[in-house]
């Protein structure tokens, strides 16, 4: 049994739906009156997903998918126009994390797997008991890198283990 992370595929509906749903918050916080907020075109393309493999539906579920970026898109650039500066200047960093999101294709290298944990990144894709991922830390300017098997049960024992072992690398 793995420890719990929260991290999905970077090209997933789920990161396009989760920025929608930032981008609704931070309208609601800010008592912005959104043009137009897509809840019902959200909501047909998120369900158009749930059969993705199926052969016949793949195609609506691909232009479903296109659908939620290109809304994403236009909720980040209306909050952009319309935010006061205070909140601009905040949520700038936010945004640019966003829009990375939304262009990266499954091809790409630097993806982000998650608007959580951005620096967190896959080493290699496979059957659950065998998949790492890799927490990036700095630590005084330099860039550390420890992987951690998902059999662990916490970053704690993890981090111990790689230090007994006294690699920085996965001996598989």
């Amino acid at each position: 049994m793995g420890f719990e992370n929260n991290i999905t595929h970077p090209t997933d509906t789920k990161l396009v739906h989760n920025i929608i749903r930032r981008c609704w918050k931070l309208a609601d916080r800010n008592g912005i009156k959104m043009c137009r907020r897509y809840r019902k075109a959200v909501r047909q393309c998120v369900l158009a997903q749930r059969w993705r493999k199926d052969p016949k539906k793949r195609k609506a579920a691909h232009r479903a998918l296109r659908k939620l970026k290109v809304v994403a898109g236009r909720l980040i650039r209306e909050l952009e126009r319309k935010l006061p500066a205070t909140s601009l200047s905040e949520e700038r960093a936010n945004f640019a994390l966003y829009r990375r999101v939304l262009r990266q294709q499954p091809g790409d290298r630097n993806k982000i797997y998650s608007l959580h944990e951005p620096q967190v990144y896959c080493l290699r894709k496979g059957k659950e008991q065998h998949q790492t991922r890799e927490d990036v830390e700095d630590v005084l300017g330099l860039r550390q890198t420890r992987h951690f098997h998902l059999e662990d049960h916490g970053i704690d024992q993890g981090i111990e283990r790689k230090e007994q072992e006294g690699t920085n690398h996965d001996p598989r």
